[in-house]
């Protein structure tokens, strides 16, 4: 009680992956951005604009027009990257390498 979780901007931080590379097992988790207001460009579940990126070679690429959700891999010979992907993306991986990153605010008394 007293937090409100949401799935998000953290991610923009370069410490974000240094906690999901401490987690040896997980190899892709969704942030919180998407693309569906395409005109928009990426944007954070929040409605803020990027201030940092990361994404992997030749991303974003929106691969079959179908690519809206944003999730940070990792990438054979590239590390860790951000990758545009499928709803069901994360069923690329096996169920113990999948996750996603929050953050919190503290609650107001």
């Amino acid at each position: 009680m007293g937090r409100r979780a949401r799935v998000v901007r953290v991610a923009r931080r370069p410490s974000c992956h240094h906690h999901v590379r401490r987690r040896g097992h997980i190899t892709a988790v969704w942030l919180g951005a998407n693309n569906r207001n395409a005109s928009s460009g990426f944007q954070w579940v929040t409605g803020e604009p990027f201030d940092y990126a990361e994404w992997g070679p030749g991303e974003p690429n929106n691969t079959n027009g179908v690519e809206y959700y944003l999730m940070l891999m990792k990438r054979e010979g590239t590390g860790w990257v951000w990758n545009d992907s499928r709803l069901d993306g994360l069923n690329n991986f096996p169920e113990n390498a999948r996750g996603f990153v929050c953050e919190w605010e503290e609650a107001s008394p």
